[in-house]
């Protein structure tokens, strides 16, 4: 940080209003893109329109707050995102950055029909997708000294299969009218398969964590309810898969794996 940003920091308001948030900003938090996305969804789905049209806006507003805290702390804080990159209670959350911008694009297809928009963030989630997998699992697999399974894993480990079918909800959502390229349909055949080869591998680890180590009082606080998250968000993937498979092609030789 130059001498000049110091300055800045230290003046009244500025500190306080976004280099504190920033700093301690927790990977996780775009958890709350994905809760209102699903609410407004529903909401949606079920004819209640006047509730989920405000909360396309209220996801949005929290959305672009968050890349903004997100932003600054890159900027000012480089090496806080190092460190929770390579830690195994707080990496995980950084898969909210793709989930949570792949339900806001479920959400703004659905409930707005702004189907531009939502292929634009599917483009991005995708990317975020690559960056956060590859960094995170770089991240904790070189580092020296690593944790035991009882300190280490969690249920927000699972976030990186609901990130994962997040992007194959996204792209069958839009995809209803048009299939898209081939390319794009194995992609996402290829994600399916990815997020459930995700699940499979890390639910055992959390079901030994959870029968046969000790917990304390404080082992409740992770978000184990994402156990039953990621089962849903994969069903909810493979039965989109299932109803896309009459026009996309790829599909037709996947039908009776997917069901």
């Amino acid at each position: 940080m130059t001498g000049a940003t110091r300055a800045g920091l230290r003046r009244p308001g500025v500190l306080p209003l976004l280099a504190e948030p920033a700093r301690e900003l927790f990977p996780g938090y775009f958890a709350l893109v994905m809760a209102t996305g699903v609410v407004s969804i529903a909401c949606q789905l079920l004819g209640l329109r006047v509730i989920a049209v405000p909360w396309v806006g209220i996801a949005w507003v929290a959305y672009l707050m968050l890349w903004g805290l997100t932003a600054a702390r890159v900027v000012l804080f480089p090496r806080r995102i190092v460190e929770d990159l390579s830690n195994h209670q707080r990496a995980p959350g950084f898969f909210t950055l793709v989930a949570g911008t792949c339900v806001l694009g479920t959400q703004t297809a659905v409930v707005a029909g702004a189907q531009g928009v939502a292929s634009a963030l599917w483009y991005l989630g995708l990317g975020l997708w690559f960056l956060v997998m590859y960094a995170f699992f770089t991240a904790v697999t070189i580092r020296a000294r690593k944790p035991t399974l009882a300190a280490g894993i969690n249920g927000a480990w699972l976030i990186a299969a609901v990130a994962t079918q997040s992007i194959v909800v996204l792209k069958g959502t839009l995809g209803a009218a048009v299939p898209p390229p081939v390319e794009i349909q194995f992609l996402c055949l290829a994600f399916f398969m990815i997020g459930s080869m995700l699940y499979l591998a890390i639910i055992p680890l959390i079901f030994y964590r959870l029968t046969f180590v000790r917990l304390s009082a404080l082992d409740f606080g992770p978000p184990y309810w994402i156990n039953m998250g990621a089962v849903a968000i994969t069903t909810l993937a493979g039965s989109i898969l299932l109803l896309r498979s009459a026009t996309w092609p790829l599909l037709a030789d996947f039908v009776p794996l997917l069901r």
